[in-house]
């Protein structure tokens, strides 16, 4: 089987909105080298590089990458990834198994996808000051960092203030907390959704995530808790903008939402 490429916008059920997601599929995976490279030629946030087991053709192995590093999770691509790999298969369950030995199960149903997450405890800490005034933040609600995600969450007090925050990013990754990610969450102001966010990951690459998933681990148990749900909507506050479902089960998350297909293609060299 030649290597194929797969364009989708995830976590919508529009083209041009969500977050961009290239998956690559192939029988096996380039060597790292040529990953960076093509993520790099493709510049979408995230790159996602898959191919099934050789003993279990319902799992497969998936590789991440941003334009400059490679990361070990992210929410997005996987959903992108499973819709590919069902395509591929032909079913509608599918075993994602990470680099770092995580297998994350999935149900893809037409342009619909759902995961499995694990469920992630976040701890409250004092951000430092450098870091919110990057940010332009003066006052927040809460602020709490999640060791697993390496990501620091800040809640603030209503829509308008998430909003309006412009960072600066070179400022931002001078900070000497242990993240590679920031985000931003508050109640949301439609009655479409329960919460909003906003995602900034300068430290791998991405100033701001168009969606983002994976956090919704530790975001989707925190807004639970407060908004005494298990069912929630979130709606990611980006430019493109996208939505995503979540349900918090004891120790794990389910995380769902739509995709696009735009464009496939063959790579050629």
């Amino acid at each position: 089987m030649s290597a194929k490429i797969y364009y989708t916008d995830c976590f919508t059920n529009k083209p041009f909105r969500g977050s961009p997601t290239v998956v690559y599929l192939d029988e096996r995976l380039p060597d790292d080298n040529n990953m960076q490279l093509l993520a790099r030629e493709m510049n979408c946030p995230v790159m996602a590089f898959i191919c099934p087991l050789v003993n279990d053709q319902s799992t497969y192995s998936i590789r991440y990458f941003t334009p400059c590093t490679e990361i070990v999770a992210c929410g997005h691509a996987t959903l992108a990834a499973a819709f590919v790999a069902a395509r591929h298969k032909g079913g509608d369950r599918i075993d994602i198994l990470t680099v770092d030995g995580r297998t994350i199960e999935t149900t893809v149903a037409k342009n619909r996808v759902e995961m499995i997450y694990p469920m992630y405890d976040m701890k409250t800490v004092l951000p430092e000051t450098g870091l919110m005034k990057a940010l332009g933040i003066d006052s927040h609600e809460e602020t709490k960092i999640c060791t697993e995600l390496e990501t620091l969450f800040i809640e603030v007090r209503n829509e308008m203030i998430l909003r309006a925050v412009q960072p600066q990013f070179r400022e931002l990754i001078k900070t000497n907390m242990p993240i590679k990610e920031v985000v931003i969450t508050s109640r949301s102001e439609s009655v479409r959704f329960d919460f909003i966010l906003r995602s900034f990951c300068p430290w791998i690459g991405i100033d701001e995530d168009p969606v983002t998933g994976s956090v919704h681990s530790a975001l989707a148990p925190y807004w639970s808790r407060k908004l005494n749900k298990e069912k929630l909507k979130a709606f990611q506050a980006s430019e493109r903008g996208g939505e995503i479902e979540v349900e918090v089960q004891e120790n794990k998350v389910r995380l769902s939402g739509e995709l696009v297909l735009l464009m496939t293609g063959e790579l050629t060299s």
